[in-house]
């Protein structure tokens, strides 16, 4: 792709710009888990159901536009889920799901942590950090070198900030244009009232 000259850019409205920007890890954990707070717990869960996967998928992404996992169906998405070495992480507070961060099978000494957040009520309680330490322990198994994820400015405006705590480092950026979801139907229209609506 050419490099993009400085300008505006017109883009039709249903159409929706993102900034995306790659982050990487390259040294696995070595401070000890902070405690959690009473009644939280951080477990894998093996193979979870489809349906289920959609349900906390849509409680911690809708307000972030997560769709992708919307367009599969529910056979591709199970098989998605069923790939041995993947690893999803549930953050549990009493009987309520509050998080989980999702990683997929190691590929050449990496692995990508594609999805990570809690859901909005759970922020602030440093659940995010106990839940990032649990993925990146998960990640850096034997032969794994190197962990990476990736935001957006549709992303909670903390993120970058966070990530940088948590020892990534960015290493490059992107722009995507894709369909508004919550035009197509996968999310509702109210979700994300941060990212401006058109159509």
């Amino acid at each position: 792709m050419n490099a993009l000259t400085n300008g505006l850019y017109d883009i039709p409205f249903g159409r929706l710009p993102a900034i995306v920007t790659y982050l990487e890890r390259t040294a696995p954990v070595a401070e000890p888990p902070a405690p959690l707070p009473a009644g939280v717990a951080i477990s894998a869960v093996e193979r979870p159901r489809a349906d289920w996967y959609r349900a906390i998928y849509r409680r911690v992404g809708d307000d972030w536009l997560w769709s992708d996992r919307l367009r599969l169906t529910d056979a591709a998405l199970q098989d998605l889920l069923d790939q041995p070495e993947r690893r999803l992480l549930l953050v549990t507070r009493g009987e309520e799901e509050i998080g989980f961060a999702e990683l997929e099978p190691p590929s050449e000494a990496s692995v990508e942590i594609v999805y990570f957040g809690l859901v909005k009520e759970a922020a602030g309680a440093g659940l995010g950090r106990a839940l990032m330490r649990a993925a990146l322990v998960a990640a850096f198994r034997p032969g794994v070198d190197r962990v990476w994820l990736h935001t957006c400015n549709h992303d909670d405006p903390g993120a970058l900030a966070f990530y940088d705590r948590m020892g990534f480092r960015a290493y490059a950026q992107k722009i995507e244009i894709g369909d508004d979801p919550r035009l197509t139907g996968l999310i509702p229209r109210h979700a994300a009232p941060h990212v401006p609506l058109h159509g």
